[in-house]
């Protein structure tokens, strides 16, 4: 586990140190946006997690200013003794118990002592002096770091749903390509119906011509047979009429005319 996170622990260090060479302006802690995470990690469960309760952990609480009294001593133990000897009670306590100390050498008087005091002086003063811009001064870089974290996790965030919509996109587009090829076969079938319909209309077309034809030529025959049946008839006809008989149905026609006057 350690060996996994070793690499990953490097590589966030090296892109938080890129992060804070680059940016000159970070968010302050006001306006960072908070982690839902980091405000419910009691009821959060991490997704495919190897084993229960893997994280996340709870946040570190922030520095108080008030929860310790010259940098050393526990408030609450102020808190404690004040009902019952006050306010400097606390102070006439451990001076007490000094007093005691050294007068039962149980605290030997000795100069390591003496520079252990004078150390412990000096160093109250200089906490006293230095101590909140120092504070200030380490809790502004943490802070810095803090965003710059954000910062580098945001990017990965917005780059993994920018990755997360590419892929949404060409899922939408395999869709399109499907419709687009559904069209295309629907197309296809309507182009092979035309088709059909159109050669089916030639085939007819074809066969009404070919029907035409024949009934053409059988009318072209029969008016044949017609005409040189009455060339025929009017040569026999022709034949048949001489000129005696010319006379004689001249002659019965005039016979008739003169009955039919007479009458």
């Amino acid at each position: 586990m350690l060996s996994r996170l070793l690499p990953q622990s490097a590589a966030l260090r090296s892109s938080a140190n890129v992060l804070l060479r680059n940016n000159t302006t970070a968010l302050t802690a006001a306006s960072r946006p908070r982690d839902k995470i980091a405000e419910d990690w009691e009821n959060f469960k991490m997704p495919l997690a190897p084993y229960e309760g893997m994280g996340p952990l709870p946040p570190k609480p922030l520095w108080d200013p008030t929860c310790m009294r010259h940098y050393v001593f526990p408030e609450y133990w102020f808190e404690f003794v004040y009902p019952r000897i006050g306010v400097t009670g606390a102070y006439t306590l451990g001076g007490g118990v000094l007093a005691f100390l050294l007068s039962k050498e149980l605290l030997v008087y000795t100069p390591e002592l003496i520079n252990t005091a004078a150390l412990i002086v000096v160093a109250t003063a200089v906490m006293k002096s230095v101590g909140p811009s120092l504070r200030d001064t380490i809790h502004g870089t943490t802070e810095h770091q803090l965003d710059c974290l954000y910062k580098l996790k945001m990017d990965e965030i917005h780059s993994m749903e920018a990755e997360v919509e590419e892929v949404k996109t060409e899922k939408w587009r395999s869709g399109l390509q499907e419709m687009y090829h559904d069209i295309k076969k629907s197309n296809l079938a309507l182009m092979l119906e035309t088709e059909y319909l159109n050669r089916r209309a030639a085939l007819a077309n074809a066969v009404k011509r070919r029907l035409d034809y024949q009934i053409a030529v059988q009318q072209s025959n029969r008016d044949i047979d017609h005409t040189h049946m009455v060339r025929w008839i009017e040569e026999k006809v022709q034949k048949s009429i001489t000129p005696e008989s010319q006379k004689q149905t001249l002659d019965v026609c005039i016979a008739r005319l003169n009955a039919m006057s007479a009458n």
